[in-house]
């Protein structure tokens, strides 16, 4: 059987020409998970705030443009060796704001949601997909997005895609803190939660479509609920989750 290298993670503060001070998450690959003496360490020119793996390579994503002088906006494909995978395709633009979270759904197209509003010359308000290659997928159709600003994200079973945030607005819709896209970027209407009292932070799903929120609100469909609950796949709330009795007021 073919083993499958393990991956540790380091992390290295830098500071570049400019004197901005950069975390840079480095991969380090090799079958027993110890240090590769063979992977440089790739500098940015701004802070990263996230990484994904994708097999043996890492994706890293956050504020800077360039990763070892190489022009890469917001969002890299880094090799074991620590260079640059320049075949992860960027568009010269690449994305005008931060990026906060990555998805992968399962045809390993990519969803990012952050603060920007365009990938290259292509609309993508707080939202957007990217093919395989790093290219833009037009066939994810958000159209004006969000009004507000998105807090967090989650893929769930289906490949549909969950945010969560400030927003009250998505594609000229009303909604409110909580929304689920189709895999085509459209609203999906059948998944309505009502949630009230605060925010929604934190968010995840379990392999069973269960949809777990996290933050300040203290109802869903007018139950009392403070800061955590369990919403089904309608988006409805499942009652028999008791576990935000003991978060109290």
């Amino acid at each position: 059987m073919h083993q499958q290298p393990k991956v540790s993670s380091a992390l290295k503060k830098e500071w570049d020409a400019d004197s901005v001070y950069v975390w840079v998450a480095v991969a380090k690959l090799s079958t027993d998970g110890s240090l590769n003496s063979n992977s440089e360490i790739p500098k940015g020119n701004g802070i990263v705030d996230g990484a994904m793996i994708e097999g043996d390579k890492l994706l890293l994503y956050g504020l800077f443009t360039k990763i070892s002088d190489l022009s890469s906006p917001r969002l890299a494909l880094v090799k074991s060796d620590g260079k640059l995978d320049e075949s992860f395709s960027l568009a010269s633009k690449g994305l005008d704001g931060k990026v906060v979270k990555v998805l992968k759904q399962s045809n390993g197209k990519l969803v990012l949601i952050g603060a920007f509003n365009y990938l290259d010359n292509n609309k993508a308000i707080q939202i957007v997909r990217m093919n395989v290659d790093g290219t833009y997928d037009s066939s994810f159709i958000t159209g004006t997005g969000f009004n507000g600003e998105v807090i967090n994200a989650a893929v769930d079973i289906n490949d549909k895609v969950i945010v969560v945030g400030t927003f009250t607005n998505y594609n000229g819709t009303t909604v409110d803190k909580i929304v689920r896209l189709n895999t085509d970027g459209s609203l999906d209407t059948s998944f309505s939660p009502v949630v009230t009292g605060g925010s929604i932070d934190a968010l995840d799903v379990d392999s069973n479509g269960k949809v777990y929120i996290g933050g300040l609100f203290n109802q869903v469909d007018g139950v009392y609920k403070v800061k955590l609950a369990r919403l089904n796949n309608d988006g409805t709330l499942d009652r028999r989750y008791l576990a935000s009795q003991i978060f109290g007021d």
